[in-house]
């Protein structure tokens, strides 16, 4: 459901349009990234690097 979800949303790496996902590439670029976890006020803040290009996508799908 990731993978399919991740489809609407341009991808920064890829050169082309593509019309499914694999679990091992969902895996790799939105599932495996780098974050910190923070709490603030009672909530748990998951902060994800200005420098990652997957990051719009990442919220993309969390927010879905």
């Amino acid at each position: 459901m990731i993978g399919q979800e991740s489809l609407g949303k341009r991808n920064p790496r890829l050169k082309r349009t593509v019309k499914r996902r694999r679990h091992r590439t969902v895996i790799n670029n939105l599932v495996n990234i780098a974050c910190h976890i923070t709490e603030h006020a009672r909530k748990l803040v998951i902060g994800l690097g200005r420098s990652n290009v997957w990051r719009e996508v990442f919220q993309h799908v969390y927010y879905r």
